[in-house]
């Protein structure tokens, strides 16, 4: 069983990520185990790096959580590597999508693709479109610590960027608008 996992091809590895064809049912007995037996020279890396336009695009749920699974697959570096082509990505999804995938990878995804390392380009391609929704400043919320540091390490003119929206929050007639950006302002120290 491990031979077959192991010899899949691109296109068996890109139907088990938008299908759940096989090999995808014979690799959970590799998720979870300690064990990631794929690099980037694998043809399931290849396969999911193909998958990053549709992901960012319009994958459904079913697909997205297949896709961080099977990515639970690579040996770190390759996961890293992989992680951050997505996240290089997320800025062209629209921010209902980008919600969804920021919400399939959790923290392993947040914390290994590199978006702390350009804090100014995590406030420009998630922090500030996520504002715009109550699902996304739920989510900003919720992961407070991670967003914060993006902030703290992005340019003046970002930081403007986030104090700007979260002032037109702050003056709107919805009380969880208003709520949301007090709580904000003050999570990330960006008070006047």
């Amino acid at each position: 069983m491990r031979q077959r996992v192991e010899q899949a091809g691109i296109d068996a590895w890109g139907n088990a990520i938008v299908r759940g064809d096989e090999p995808y049912g014979l690799t959970a007995k590799f998720i979870g185990g300690g064990e990631a037996p794929f690099g980037r020279k694998s043809a399931l890396f290849d396969a999911l790096q193909a998958a990053i336009p549709t992901l960012v695009t319009d994958a459904g749920r079913e697909i997205r959580a297949r896709w961080f699974e099977l990515g639970a697959l690579l040996k770190l570096r390759a996961r890293k590597t992989l992680f951050q082509s997505l996240e290089a990505a997320i800025g062209t999804a629209a921010p209902a999508q980008a919600l969804h995938l920021l919400k399939a990878g959790g923290l392993q995804f947040l914390k290994h693709a590199g978006f702390g390392q350009d804090g100014s380009a995590a406030v420009v391609n998630v922090v500030v479109p996520q504002l715009h929704s109550k699902d996304g400043r739920d989510w900003l919320k919720d992961n407070d610590g991670e967003i914060r540091g993006w902030i703290q390490h992005a340019s003046d003119e970002q930081r403007d960027q986030v104090r700007a929206a979260l002032a037109k929050l702050k003056s709107s007639k919805v009380e969880e608008r208003r709520y949301s950006a007090e709580l904000l302002l003050k999570q990330w120290s960006l008070e006047s």
